[in-house]
Order: C-alpha cells, then structure tokens, then sequence
C-alpha cells in the first residue's frame, strides 16, 4: 500500500510541475536553461524590444538596399560613360582615315 501511495504523489507532483510552466494565453515562454526553459519567464507576444528590433532590421535592409542601388547605379553610370568615350574616339578615328583617304 505505501508504493502505491508513493507512486501517486510522484505522479501527482510530477503533474504539478508540468501545469505550473505553462503561460497565461498571449505569452510564451522566453529564457531559461535546457530543452524545459527552466528558469525563464513568461513574455508577451507582442513585446517592445521584438519590434524595436524589427525596426532596426528594417532599416539596416533598407540601408543596405540604398547602397547596392547607388553601387549598381554607379556601376552603369561608368559603363555608359566608357562606351559613350569609345564611340567619341572610334569616329574620330573614322573621321581622320576618311580624310587621309580623300587628301591622297
């Protein structure tokens, strides 16, 4: 009789422990050691630091997409530039050839 009683307040106490983790409805659990978050606590789902962070995460996309397009804007500006430098001098050369060829 006493291992049947001592088996049921094992069982009860561990019963107890796993309803006492449990979160309110709207939070969850955050923090704590091992597989269980021993030692940690209950967080709203919709905290302040999370969108803080969301925030800056954001902007540093947004930031980082600015300066690709600037780089890539860049990166065209000077090809266009090269190939507009390349048809000024090719028709200079065809210009002086084709004078050469007159003058002789």
């Amino acid at each position: 009789m006493k291992k049947i009683l001592a088996v049921c307040i094992l069982a009860s106490t561990g019963l107890m422990a796993f309803s006492s983790v449990a979160c309110p409805q709207g939070t969850h659990l955050t923090g704590g050691v091992g597989s269980h978050h021993l030692g940690g606590h209950c967080t709203s789902a919709s905290s302040l630091p999370v969108t803080q962070k969301v925030k800056q995460d954001v902007q540093k996309d947004i930031k980082q997409t600015r300066k690709t397009a600037h780089k890539e804007w860049k990166h065209t500006k000077h090809k266009i530039s090269n190939g507009w430098n390349k048809a000024k001098s090719d028709t200079s050369k065809l210009e002086k050839a084709a004078t050469q060829r007159t003058t002789s």
